[in-house]
């Protein structure tokens, strides 16, 4: 994760933010992206995307890389079991192990042939 977080930190200052207004973009990246890593704190989600909705930087930090496909409002943003269903019936798009192979699968389960790309302790149970 922090690789990406790097990145996104590094396209929203090529956009232009800087200060609050860089920390504060970040900081809603990360918070949809650990809520869609985990469906957990879906209420404080969607309150700091609401929050982020008045504020000047969130227009133009909708424009970078990192921000395509993560809701724009609120009511874009997934209930917890909404996104469990679209983590089964769409793997790919929340694994990037499983993207990484060519193997199909239609189960949100870590492909043995993927296990190389993830975490050490996927490595360490093969």
């Amino acid at each position: 994760m922090e690789f990406f977080q790097t990145v996104t930190r590094r396209q929203l200052t090529k956009a232009g933010l800087s200060g609050n207004d860089l920390v504060e973009a970040a900081d809603l990246w990360l918070a949809i992206s650990l809520y869609y890593g985990t469906a957990e704190k879906y209420e404080a989600t969607r309150a700091a995307l609401a929050s982020a909705q008045a504020k000047p930087w969130y227009a133009t930090a909708q424009t970078v890389g990192s921000w395509k496909g993560l809701p724009a409002t609120p009511s874009d943003l997934m209930t917890p079991d909404q996104l469990r269903a679209d983590w089964i019936a769409k793997p790919k798009e929340y694994d990037p192990c499983v993207r990484r192979t060519t193997a199909a699968t239609t189960a949100p389960t870590m492909p043995r042939s993927a296990s190389r790309c993830c975490s050490s302790s996927a490595a360490a149970t093969r």
